[in-house]
């Protein structure tokens, strides 16, 4: 999708009820879903693939790649209505569960730094935005060298007040100086291919990032799993998973590895309870696809 795609689907989905949104939603997704070749639909079957714990080869996968690309698709749906719709539709369409927003509301009064992490579940986009009309001063850090529609849904998120931040080496000193101030580190730490370390995740290694346990050890800042979640009455949750005070035995990067590995550990549970919703689509575990050659 292009840098004009988020725009574009902003200025359509402003006009058209939810009801026919969805349908084009659907319609879209099982065209893009219909070619097991597609990159993205290998990476997404892989994916589900560890997290269901069926072979990759599994038929039962072709409708479940089709299931997120569906979801995803609502996700879409419902960031640019909430967006269109400015602050009070995003208070209509996302709340914060109790105890998480009174936490917060006490945390941001003390001396400490929060950092709030996150998995690519349905919400997450939605969720920021609640947090971004609450008024905290948020920095978001995000994929590098944001591109096409990452740059675009970039630009639409900083109308909420985020402090958006592509991921380097700058923008982690940022953080630091954000964390220092007393004030709130945001991202998501399950997409590979953006260096970090190697951790265990659905019994398998692979390299995640770490930065935000860095921060979080380096600045004694409070670490929240947050989990988004959609309820029957189709209403956004943002729930605090799990809390972490960063450990501190003096081997800081021992530290910040088990408060990575235990975030990972958090949102396992939340994943395999919601597999369909891990909007997923880079391979997290690429060696489960067969090669051409094979």
């Amino acid at each position: 999708m292009s840098r004009w795609g988020p725009a574009l689907g902003l200025s359509i989905v402003r006009l058209i009820p939810y009801r026919f949104a969805y349908a084009v939603g659907k319609l879209l997704a099982r065209w893009v879903s219909r070619n097991p070749n597609a990159p993205m639909n290998q990476a997404i079957r892989a994916n589900q693939a560890i997290v269901r714990d069926l072979p990759y080869d599994d038929p039962g996968l072709d409708q479940v790649v089709y299931e997120v690309m569906k979801m995803n698709a609502r996700g879409f749906v419902d960031f640019f209505k909430a967006i269109a719709g400015g602050e009070k539709a995003v208070r209509k369409a996302c709340v914060i569960d109790e105890p998480l927003k009174s936490k917060i509301e006490s945390w941001v009064e003390e001396d400490r730094g929060l950092i709030i992490i996150g998995p690519h579940l349905l919400g997450f986009d939605i969720f920021m935005l609640y947090l971004g009309v609450l008024g905290y001063p948020i920095q978001a850090i995000s994929y590098p060298d944001p591109k096409g529609s990452y740059f675009a849904q970039n630009t639409l998120r900083r109308r909420f007040g985020f402090n958006i931040t592509p991921l380097s080496v700058q923008t982690l000193r940022e953080g630091l100086r954000t964390l220092q101030r007393n004030e709130v580190v945001m991202t998501a730490v399950d997409r590979p291919g953006l260096g970090g370390e190697a951790l265990k995740f659905f019994g398998r290694e692979v390299v995640l990032p770490v930065g935000h346990a860095r921060l979080a050890v380096k600045t004694n800042s409070r670490v929240v799993a947050g989990v988004p979640y959609l309820d029957e009455k189709g209403i956004y949750h943002g729930m605090g998973a799990a809390i972490f005070e960063p450990p501190n035995t003096g081997d800081e990067k021992r530290d910040a590895y088990e408060i990575a590995q235990r975030v990972l550990e958090t949102f396992e549970i939340y994943i395999r309870k919601w597999p369909g919703n891990w909007l997923m689509f880079y391979p997290v575990w690429p060696e489960v696809i067969p090669s051409v050659e094979q």
